[in-house]
C-alpha cells in the first residue's frame, strides 16, 4: 500500500473514526473515576484485540490499575528473546470528573471542523488516531509482524508514586516512545524537550502568644514564612529556563494570636537534570531549626528568633532532554509527515509535563505532541479538536512505523 492508498483508506473511515472518538469521549474517565478509566481502556483493548493484538493490565501491589499494555505478536517474540520494541504511549484519564457538567461531544457551532468535548484533545483524539493507524497497518497485513507496543497510562493528569512501576516496566520493553499528546497552536508539532519539576513544601514553626498582652514572647511563623517565599521566587531565571512558583499558603488561627505555624507549597521547573540537582541542593540548605539566636550563617533569608524552617522536596519529575536518538526520531517522523502534506515543526522547550517525562527518567528516547491538533485543554466546555487532522495524524504514525520496520 502506497502513502496515497493509506490516506485514501483512512479517509474512507471518517464515520467510524468519529464514532470511536465519541464513544471514548462520552465515557467519563476523570483520573479519580477509576471505573471510568478502566472502561476507556477496555474499549481500547477490545478494538486492538480485533486486530490480533494482546492486552494486559499492569496493577500495583495493592491492585490499583496503573495502565494497559497492548502488544503485537511480533513484539511478544522480540521481548521474549530479550529485545526492545517501539512504543506508542497515551493516557486514558482526563481532568473532568463525573460531576463536571462537561460530559458530551458536540460539533463546535462556530467551526464545523471542530468538535468540543471532555478530553477530546487531551488525549482521546490522539488515542483514536493511534487506533486507526494500527487498523490501517492490520488491513495492509503488516501489523502482526511489526514489533510494537501500545500503552495507555491510567493517571497521567495526577500521577501517583505507584505510576513509576508502570514506566519502569515499559522501560524494560521499549526502545523509544511516541507520545500522542495533541499538537497545539493550530499546527502539527513535535516536542523533543520538556522541563522537569520539583514540588516542595515548607513548614514554618514559631511560638504562640497573645498579640496584645504578650507579643514580645511570641515568634511569628507567618512573618518568617514571608522571609522565605521571596527566596524561592528569586530562583526564577528566565534566561536559564528556571521558573519558581509558590501556589498555596496557609497559617495562623486568630488575629489576636501570634501564629505558631505556617506553610506554603511550591513548584520549580527547570530544563535539565543537572539544574534539578542544583536547585534541590539550594532548597535543602534553607532549612533551620528553631533557635533563640537571630543569625544563622549561610541562610539566604532573615532569621526570626524562635522560628524554625523545614523544607522538603515532595516530588521530582525528570526533564525530557533532547538526545541524539530523539533528534533522529523527530527528523524521521517529520519526513514521514511530508508524505501527506504535513509540515511538523519541532517546538522549543515546553514547560508542561507529560508521560514523556516519565520515560526520560529511565533513559528511553521519546518524542511528543504527535496527536491531532486541539486546544483549550483542561477548559470545561471549551476543549476542542480539529477533526480534519485525525486522518493525517493516523497516516503519519502508520507511515513512520512502516518505514521504521523497513529499516
Amino acid at each position: 500500500m502506497s502513502s496515497e492508498q493509506l490516506l485514501t483508506w483512512l479517509r474512507g473511515r471518517q464515520a467510524p473514526i468519529l464514532e470511536t472518538l465519541r464513544q471514548l469521549v462520552e465515557q467519563n474517565s476523570g483520573t479519580d473515576n477509576t471505573k471510568g478509566v478502566t472502561a476507556v481502556q477496555r474499549l481500547i483493548s477490545e478494538f486492538c484485540e480485533t486486530l490480533g493484538m494482546q492486552s494486559r493490565m499492569v496493577r500495583s501491589p495493592t491492585g490499583a490499575n496503573l495502565g494497559l499494555i497492548i502488544s503485537t505478536p511480533a513484539a511478544t517474540r522480540v521481548i521474549t528473546n530479550g529485545g526492545k520494541v517501539p512504543l506508542i504511549l497515551g493516557h486514558a484519564d482526563t481532568v473532568y470528573g463525573p460531576d463536571d457538567p462537561f460530559q458530551y461531544m458536540r460539533i463546535d457551532p462556530d467551526d464545523s471542523d471542530r468538535v468540543i468535548g471532555p478530553g477530546v484533545a487531551d488525549m482521546k483524539g490522539g488515542i483514536v488516531a493511534a487506533l486507526y493507524a494500527l487498523n490501517a497497518l492490520h488491513q495492509m497485513g503488516r501489523l502482526a509482524g511489526m514489533p510494537l507496543i501500545f500503552a495507555v497510562h491510567s493517571a497521567e493528569e495526577k500521577p501517583s508514586p505507584e505510576s513509576d512501576q508502570f514506566f519502569a516496566e515499559l522501560a524494560k520493553l521499549c526502545a523509544f516512545g511516541l507520545v500522542i499528546e495533541p499538537s497545539l497552536d493550530g499546527q502539527y508539532q513535535i516536542v523533543t524537550a520538556r522541563k522537569g519539576m520539583l514540588v516542595g513544601r515548607c513548614v514554618v514553626t514559631g511560638k504562640e502568644a497573645h498579640a496584645g498582652n504578650d507579643h514580645a514572647s511570641g515568634a511569628n511563623a507567618i512573618a518568617q514564612m514571608a522571609q522565605v517565599i521571596p527566596v524561592i521566587h528569586s530562583l526564577t531565571n528566565y534566561d536559564s529556563g528556571i521558573t519558581a512558583n509558590v501556589g498555596r499558603v496557609s497559617g495562623g488561627t486568630q488575629l489576636n494570636v501570634v501564629p505558631c505555624s505556617a506553610e506554603f507549597q511550591f513548584e520549580i521547573r527547570v530544563e535539565t537534570a543537572a539544574a534539578l540537582d542544583s536547585i534541590a541542593k539550594r532548597i535543602r540548605a534553607m532549612n533551620c531549626a528553631p533557635s533563640s539566636e537571630s543569625l544563622q550563617v549561610g541562610l539566604p533569608y532573615v532569621r526570626i528568633p524562635g522560628c524554625g524552617v523545614t523544607i522538603e522536596i515532595t516530588q521530582r519529575v525528570e526533564p525530557l532532554e533532547e538526545t541524539d536518538p530523539s533528534h533522529a526520531l523527530a527528523k524521521q517522523y517529520a519526513e514521514a509527515a511530508e508524505q501527506f502534506g504535513i509540515s511538523r515543526s519541532v517546538v522549543p522547550m515546553v514547560g508542561g509535563l507529560s508521560d514523556a517525562n516519565q520515560l526520560a527518567k529511565y533513559g528511553v528516547p521519546a518524542i511528543d505532541r504527535l496527536g491531532p491538533i486541539g486546544g483549550k485543554m483542561h477548559v470545561s466546555k471549551g476543549e476542542w479538536l480539529d477533526v480534519t487532522t485525525l486522518v493525517p495524524t493516523a497516516a503519519n504514525l502508520a507511515w513512520f512505523l512502516l518505514n521504521m520496520q523497513s529499516h
